[in-house]
């Protein structure tokens, strides 16, 4: 019973930490895909969670059922034919951008936290990725198990000792806050599959389940814990990191467990997706996966140099419809083979 538990702790983990990036760690997600709706916004966060909850489990069922062996063949179970060879293409390009992105990000957090030099910032970041994933996927999942708590107690505990009412902000977003919900879950799950097939498969319906409610409830906890902490300083929503606003406006040194916090998303995000994009380099190029791991992290260096700003404005956009694409797919799939 230990054994099994502690496996569904590390898909979970894993899961977790692939979905809460830099965007997430600065506030900057939540307050756009969700604050902006003003009293609602917990209830999409709610939903959101609702839908990785579902993603979660029907992943790992999918992946148990038909034995899959790697992402390519998740796609042509779930989507099949021209569909799945787009989102594979997309997806695989998308692993890497976020796996640059994520450096990037590391780089101006280094300079915003410590008065480092960027590129040293950037290298160091780069070095500690290179010797993780070369390790493979069982050092991502010890990793992950390790740093996905403290992750989750960090803004839990900012989000506690935030002052203000937590009342919603006086503003009222264009459209609906569970479209927004969607788009927002879609791109963060796209590596899912890559993740979960990389990792050693489930054996029954409730190792499934379990995953799913592990993933959905924390991320459901800690989106909320972000939007309470923001609202507690409504001044800082137009920062480009309102969540380190909120942290820093609560009480002294707490900017410390934010930018620890920040560091621990950006590092978990980095290496799961870094490891799905080195598994893609295998697939389409043919390559020995450590040939793939030392190319994607030999060409991160000049990539970051593009701001982390500029990925989350121009790149990220770009393949939000494969993981919408995805998602659709996956849910129909397990609803078809459900009512089966």
């Amino acid at each position: 019973m230990g054994v099994l538990l502690l496996n569904i702790l590390k898909k979970a983990c894993v899961f977790i930490g692939m979905a809460v990036g830099a965007g997430f760690a600065s506030g900057r997600e939540v307050t756009d895909f969700f604050l902006v709706f003003g009293p609602d916004w917990d209830k999409g966060l709610l939903f959101g969670g609702i839908l990785f909850f579902i993603t979660a489990c029907a992943i790992s069922y999918i992946v148990r059922k038909h034995n899959i062996k790697d992402y390519p063949e998740f796609l042509s179970v779930v989507l099949g034919g021209m569909p799945a060879v787009f989102t594979q293409w997309v997806s695989g390009l998308f692993f890497i951008m976020m796996f640059y992105a994520m450096v990037s990000a590391a780089g101006a957090a280094a300079g915003q936290f410590f008065n480092m030099p960027y590129m040293y910032g950037t290298a160091f970041f780069i070095i500690v990725c290179a010797v993780i994933l070369l390790k493979g996927i069982k050092a991502i999942e010890d990793i992950s198990v390790m740093l996905v708590p403290f992750l989750m107690a960090g803004i839990i505990f900012i989000s506690l000792f935030s002052k203000g009412d937590g009342q919603a902000l006086d503003v009222c977003g264009r459209g609906s806050v569970y479209i927004s919900a969607v788009i927002y879950v879609s791109y963060n799950i796209i590596a899912a599959p890559a993740i979960i097939i990389s990792s050693q498969k489930s054996k029954s319906v409730f190792e499934d389940m379990a995953i799913g409610i592990l993933c959905g409830a924390a991320l459901t906890v800690m989106g909320i814990a972000v939007g309470k902490a923001i609202i507690s300083s409504p001044q800082t929503v137009k920062l480009d990191f309102p969540l380190a606003g909120a942290a820093a406006m609560s009480k002294p040194g707490f900017k410390y467990c934010y930018m620890a916090v920040f560091l621990t998303a950006v590092l978990t995000t980095a290496l799961c997706n870094g490891t799905a994009g080195a598994d893609f380099l295998c697939d389409k190029i043919c390559l020995k996966r450590k040939t793939a791991v030392i190319i994607l992290i030999l060409t991160a260096f000049p990539m970051s140099l593009i701001s982390f700003s500029a990925f989350v404005s121009k790149i990220y956009p770009v393949f939000g419809f494969a993981g919408i694409l995805q998602l659709a797919g996956t849910v129909v799939f397990l609803l078809r083979k459900t009512k089966n």
